[in-house]
């Protein structure tokens, strides 16, 4: 088990990572790029005007980091995290799905 704990201010998330599965040598080099591809989503997270926003929302703020989280913890073969190195938009087209879906829910008064 891997663990990953950003703190950035407004966005906060920690997350236990399951094990990646391949060859030795792909997951070790999967663990490094999965924790720089989750981190480069989050900044440009931080980094959209869009932070405020989630800030003064926790529902909202809590759907997206719930989204990054579910994400890595079901992308589990280190060909992915290889094959998508550095491609923020990959992973964030795996938690668009998701996010649509959260966000339908709160603007119908749920919870995500």
């Amino acid at each position: 088990m891997d663990t990953l704990s950003v703190a950035d201010g407004a966005l906060t998330l920690e997350l236990e990572l399951p094990e990646l599965t391949g060859s030795p040598k792909q997951v070790e080099w999967a663990v490094r790029e999965r924790r720089a591809l989750i981190l480069s989503v989050l900044e440009r997270l931080a980094a959209r005007p869009g932070l405020k926003h989630l800030a003064a929302h926790p529902a909202e703020k809590e759907l997206a980091l719930t989204c990054v989280r579910d994400a890595a913890q079901r992308l589990t073969a280190a060909s992915w995290w290889t094959d998508h190195r550095g491609d923020a938009r990959a992973l964030l087209s795996e938690l668009e799905p998701a996010l649509r879906a959260g966000v339908s829910k709160l603007q119908q008064g749920g919870r995500p």
